[in-house]
C-alpha cells in the first residue's frame, strides 16, 4: 500500500465523490482524509490499483503523497 492524493473533477457532485470513494475501497484502498480545499482525498491504495483509479472519469488526477518542506 502507498499513500496517494486523488483530486476530483471540478463538476463532481457529492454523490459522484461518494461513488468514487466506494470504488477506491473496492480496489483495496481506504480514505485517510477529505481535502476540501483541493476537492480531493488522501488515500492508501495498492500500487497495482492506481491505473484503474486514474481511468475513472470523475478523477482529475492521482499523485503519490509526499511531504513538502518550506525553507
Amino acid at each position: 500500500m502507498a499513500k496517494y492524493i486523488v483530486v476530483f473533477n471540478a463538476a463532481s457532485s457529492e454523490s459522484v465523490k461518494s461513488s468514487t470513494i466506494s470504488k477506491i475501497e473496492s480496489l483495496g484502498g481506504s480514505v485517510i482524509n477529505h481535502l476540501s480545499i483541493i476537492n480531493g482525498v488522501s488515500i492508501d491504495l495498492p500500487e497495482s490499483s492506481v491505473s484503474d483509479l486514474e481511468a475513472d472519469e470523475n478523477v482529475k488526477y492521482v499523485e503519490k503523497d509526499s511531504e513538502v518542506h518550506i525553507n
